[in-house]
């Protein structure tokens, strides 16, 4: 993966990025180890990653582990910083921070991590066949009422399965003023 990290200023900057590991060390460029600061004698320029801007609009991108050497799991602290010289120095200001999850190769989606962890991603998605009697069918009947075959005429609203049966049918009228739709 690249370009896991983003940031949003003015255009035109110069900026880079330091990875801090959950014990607060700081990660050197290439990601092959994590330190104390200053560790050696080391400087913001033993540990900076470049932060590229998109265009000319003020949007920033830079990868987490572009040498592919942080191979540790956890939940790393970014922060990012605008360089003031010709290269990163301890004094440049931190303009924003923020966390990113890695899995030892890549970032980690939250999202997806969740909904494996509640098992949500292995609900069935069938389509019931008439009424829905519990939530996941609630949930699927709305997908299909939005992103299926629907029609309405003068008497009915249909909402059709993926393979082109009627699911459900409601009474509609219209008496001018007021439109009705019945259970279904």
């Amino acid at each position: 993966m690249s370009n896991e990290l983003h940031i949003s200023d003015d255009t035109g900057l110069t900026l880079y990025a330091v990875r801090y590991n959950s014990a607060g060390e700081v990660g050197l460029t290439d990601g092959s180890s994590f330190e104390d600061w200053g560790t050696g004698g080391r400087d913001a320029d033993d540990y900076d990653v470049a932060m590229l801007e998109v265009g000319s609009n003020g949007y920033y991108v830079g990868s987490f582990d572009g040498s592919a050497n942080i191979s540790i799991s956890g939940l790393y602290t970014i922060r990012v910083f605008i360089q003031g010289g010709s290269n990163p120095i301890d004094t440049d200001t931190s303009i924003g921070e923020g966390e990113i999850p890695w899995d030892g190769t890549e970032e980690i989606s939250l999202l997806n991590s969740i909904l494996d962890e509640n098992g949500l991603n292995s609900i069935s998605t069938s389509e019931p066949s008439g009424r829905s009697s519990n939530f996941r069918e609630m949930v699927v009947q709305l997908y299909q009422r939005f992103f299926n075959k629907v029609t309405l005429d003068n008497s009915n609203l249909k909402v059709y399965d993926s393979g082109g049966s009627v699911v459900t049918t409601q009474s509609a009228s219209d008496d001018g003023s007021t439109q009705t739709l019945g259970k279904a």
